[in-house]
């Protein structure tokens, strides 16, 4: 399988101070896990990927050049970032509608794609309540859906499962990947390693900013032990 997303000697400071050092990989799995203790980098890492934060080094994904073509990547891919809100005042479907239309879809065509994601992620009636009311698991399944509703090519997840109950991590983890059964490439930043061995075929794991292990699942056991 091809790598769809290759890094080279990525170096990124934030605030003066170094976050990620030197990092490379190359990822060719179905769903790749991006896993490593809280402060590890990950959120730095992504943030990289998508062209928002800038190191030295070089960055391809789905085989276009990071930073210089990241907005043409975001159009391409669906991003659910951990401290990113819903639509203030507004009920579930309205939150996901407007993320279309953001991405670039009218506004009808945006309410029915919201409507077919909403559908695909088991969300009934709670989407026409008002999303600041939601759950924690319902406000991850909308998160979820806006960033699915431009049908992405593959979807970066950035701890999707946090907050969430034993039972609930469970079923967003179900739906995750029934959509990475539907063809599409997934990355999964988590600090919960379950999560990942259940989602991933490889992993991406950093230790202090820095890469620890980078290959299949089968292979991480016993790293850092």
């Amino acid at each position: 399988m091809d790598n769809w997303v290759n890094i080279e000697n990525l170096n990124l400071s934030r605030g003066g101070r170094p976050v990620l050092h030197n990092v490379s990989a190359s990822l060719s799995g179905r769903a790749v896990g991006l896993v490593g203790a809280n402060g590890a980098g990950k959120s730095t890492l992504i943030g990289a990927m998508l062209g928002v934060l800038r190191g030295t080094g070089r960055i391809q994904v789905m085989g276009l050049d990071i930073p210089s073509q990241a907005r043409l990547l975001r159009t391409r891919g669906g991003v659910m970032a951990e401290h990113a809100g819903i639509f203030p005042g507004g009920s579930g479907v309205d939150a996901v509608m407007f993320a279309g239309m953001l991405s670039g879809l009218a506004k009808r065509e945006s309410l029915r794609r919201a409507h077919r994601a909403l559908d695909a992620l088991d969300v009934g009636e709670e989407r026409y309540r008002p999303a600041n009311g939601y759950s924690t698991g319902m406000r991850q399944r909308c998160k979820l859906a806006m960033s699915l509703v431009h049908n992405p090519e593959f979807l970066i997840l950035d701890e999707p499962t946090v907050g969430l109950d034993p039972l609930g991590r469970t079923k967003l983890l179900e739906l995750i990947r029934d959509l990475r059964d539907e063809g599409r490439r997934i990355l999964i930043s988590t600090h919960i390693l379950p999560d990942a061995e259940f989602l991933c075929d490889e992993m991406l794991l950093l230790a202090n900013g820095a890469v620890a292990f980078s290959g299949p699942v089968d292979e991480l056991v016993g790293v850092g032990s």
